[in-house]
């Protein structure tokens, strides 16, 4: 009885101390697109006049993965179809990955294990490259509620990049919303690290509602 109970106390030990072997990548890759999101906002600022700028920055996990074998089951709800990759509108907000060039089915198997993973996954702040406004998911949807109290105030809503395996490739979705008025638009993209620096390699879906 002893050793059943040292072999479980050594395997919540251990699974403890396991290191997320991607954190450093994931926020690397936030902090490009929060660098981006800036440049945006100025560029609107200067050329167009409009005072136009993110507010709240929210980290959420609503982003399955399938994969080849499952997508004939949800296909009756695909809202796009090109030959690699499809989106899926339900029974939840879902990308079907197929092998392909850009992902073999090993790298499809280690994206949806990262799925579960990501679950865990809390904002490190301290991380962060400049002082952004990150709130909670919970804190979002209290906002929205009270949504006429926070008049010209917008947010941004990441989902957690996804890696392959060889770590240069990543999916990520991303939407900025307007608080009120309300209103959102986004994007399901693949990216690419090449020379330091991670850029679209392919753009899956884009949004307006």
């Amino acid at each position: 009885m002893k050793k059943i109970f040292y072999f479980l106390f050594l395997k919540i030990l251990f699974s403890c101390n396991e290191k997320d072997e991607n954190l450093d990548l994931k926020y690397e890759v936030i902090n490009e697109l929060i660098s981006e999101n800036g440049k945006y906002h100025q560029m609107v600022k200067g050329d167009l006049g409009i005072i136009d700028s993110t507010n709240y920055f929210v980290i959420n996990h609503n982003f399955s993965v399938l994969d080849e074998n499952d997508w004939k089951f949800f296909s009756h709800s695909l809202r796009k179809t090109d030959p690699n990759i499809k989106i899926v509108i339900e029974p939840d907000d879902s990308i079907v990955l197929q092998s392909d060039s850009i992902f073999s089915k090993k790298d499809i198997e280690y994206i949806k294990q990262q799925v579960d993973e990501n679950k865990e996954f809390k904002i490190d702040k301290n991380k962060i490259s400049s002082p952004e406004k990150f709130i909670s998911q919970n804190e979002l949807e209290q906002i929205l509620k009270h949504w006429r109290n926070y008049k010209g105030k917008q947010y941004v809503n990441f989902s957690i990049p996804l890696f392959n395996l060889k770590k240069d490739k990543c999916i990520i979705k991303a939407e900025s919303c307007g608080i009120n008025p309300l209103g959102c638009g986004g994007s399901v993209t693949v990216l690419q690290k090449k020379n330091g620096k991670w850029v679209e390699l392919r753009n899956i879906y884009n949004w307006v509602n």
